[in-house]
């Protein structure tokens, strides 16, 4: 049987909604996968997304010791993809792997709409 997992549904919300969409997860700050829903079962994301999570984590520590505020968003833009980093919680953030046809903006309010969700479960 398949486990229940504690972000299934939020996650694979934002996949089925998003057609250019690849794969979503969240990621502790300390390189730990939380919960991870891909459309291939794709799992090289999950490398790639712990080195973005050291670069993420920095940002942070940046922002800290700055007037900018907490971070909150990044979009990084490739040859062939893009991806949506989005902190969810001081320990968490959200990482969207999609196509580089994908809109961000569609892409944005996808991960906005299941944000509320995904903190008060954290």
């Amino acid at each position: 049987p398949k486990r229940r997992v504690m972000f299934d549904l939020e996650l694979n919300t934002v996949l089925s909604f998003l057609e250019g969409s690849k794969a979503i997860l969240i990621m502790g700050y300390d390189g730990i996968v939380v919960e991870s829903v891909s459309k291939d079962n794709d799992e090289s994301f999950h490398d790639l997304t712990i080195e973005l999570g050291q670069i993420v984590k920095n940002i942070g520590e940046l922002s800290k010791n700055s007037n900018t505020g907490p971070f909150n968003e990044m979009v990084l833009q490739f040859d062939q993809a893009k991806i949506l980093l989005r902190s969810i919680h001081e320990d968490y953030f959200l990482a969207l792997l999609m196509t580089k046809e994908e809109s961000i903006g569609k892409s944005q309010f996808a991960v906005q709409r299941i944000l509320p969700d995904l903190v008060k479960n954290l």
